[in-house]
């Protein structure tokens, strides 16, 4: 009988432990506005604050773990070790209710849990020792990740109206709790003397294209941020539409996306990948293009393949690209993809914010133009590999 190598060994446990793991972000991140706000009473400034601080935490905290992962430690112990933090760290934001103690005690503890660039580098090097693609197999978890963006939030919101915000945190604590016990399944991960040498003494950016790279993965998200606080705004104000057009847009491109990644993963088997980057990049600038000269519900609809290409490819082979730029050091070339996305969300809620003040949230889709077309130039840039 016929058996997918993506469906033994340790394969299933990468798989099951990203989605939990992707879950885990998808119930947290939702809600910490609306908790934030209703529960613990901060101000507007106060919250975005408290993202900005977190955003720039986990940014530090992320790359010096994944440091540690390269030069020492076992990846499956430190995914066990950060769910285990996630995991106390929502349990805190159960019932805690001081903003004070959350952002400078709680904040930095669950900034420990951001493991999924662990994840992904433990599954590249699993793929590569049992001779599977490992772009393939990237794409296949980067399609688990994004499940749980589709599945996670609506259910995230149900509880938050029915019993509150310390029952999605107690529920995203068990998620947790499952994580680490997926990841009892995964491989040690530990790395060979000789590749612990050559990545104590890696560069992170050793060449240009590493910061082309980089950048433009930032900008990338950039538009992607400006686009998730925008698009709902323009579709219930300036068009004049429920706001549940605006989740049928963002569910479009969220399902489609998945193929797209899976897709990606295949067509990179046969085309360089960077060609197929700068595709993305391209379909992206075209999506800003029409999106804000034509403001008609279909258009909206439609070009969310668009949206999709952009994305979906920009976040699997974006995120291989780097691995494989960064071969010796694999922890902190994935983070490194994180952070570039880190990045790009914090900016774009000030651009946003910003752009929205003196234009309308019409102008924001402006900027994304300029900001996605800057993407495409930077990826040009990049160098083949």
């Amino acid at each position: 009988m016929f058996r997918s190598p993506f469906l033994s060994g340790a394969a299933p446990a990468f798989f099951l432990t990203i989605f939990c793991v992707s879950s885990t972000i998808a119930f947290f991140v939702p809600v910490c506005s609306l908790f934030l706000t209703r529960d613990v009473g901060a101000t507007p400034l106060a919250t975005g604050f408290f993202f900005a601080f977190s955003g720039l935490l986990s940014i530090g905290v992320s790359q010096l773990v994944a440091r540690y992962s390269d030069v020492a430690g076992s990846r499956r112990n430190i995914i066990i070790f950060g769910c285990i933090c996630g995991c106390v760290a929502c349990v805190f934001f159960s019932f805690l209710r001081s903003y004070w103690i959350l952002l400078f005690l709680i904040c930095p503890l669950y900034c420990f849990a951001h493991v999924s660039g662990q994840v992904f580098a433990a599954g590249r090097e699993y793929s590569r020792s049992r001779g599977l693609d490992p772009v393939l197999f990237t794409s296949c978890m980067r399609a688990c990740f994004a499940l749980a963006w589709i599945m996670v939030p609506p259910a995230a919101m149900l509880l938050l109206d029915s019993q509150g915000a310390g029952s999605v945190y107690l529920l995203c604590a068990l998620v947790f709790a499952v994580s680490a016990l997926a990841a009892l399944f995964l491989p040690p991960g530990r790395r060979s003397a000789e590749a612990r040498r050559e990545a104590s003494g890696a560069r992170l950016f050793p060449e240009r294209s590493v910061l082309y790279l980089f950048g433009c993965v930032a900008l990338v998200f950039t538009c992607n941020g400006m686009h998730m606080i925008a698009m709902p705004q323009l579709v219930t104000g300036e068009m004049g539409l429920e706001a549940k057009f605006a989740g049928i847009f963002m569910a479009t491109a969220a399902g489609l996306e998945i193929p797209v990644m899976l897709f990606s993963g295949r067509l990179a088997q046969k085309i360089h990948m960077r060609n197929i980057l700068l595709v993305a990049t391209a379909a992206g600038f075209m999506y800003y293009i029409a999106v804000s000269m034509c403001h008609t519900p279909w258009v909206f609809w439609c070009a969310q393949l668009a949206n999709a290409l952009f994305i979906g490819v920009i976040t699997n082979l974006g995120m291989v690209y780097f691995q494989e730029m960064l071969p010796r050091i694999p922890g902190q070339a994935t983070t490194l993809f994180s952070s570039a996305v880190a990045v790009g969300n914090i900016v774009s809620g000030a651009v946003c914010g910003a752009v929205s003040a003196a234009f309308g949230y019409g102008g924001v889709f402006y900027a994304a133009v300029l900001c996605s077309f800057l993407a495409s130039v930077l990826m040009f840039l990049v160098r083949k590999i």
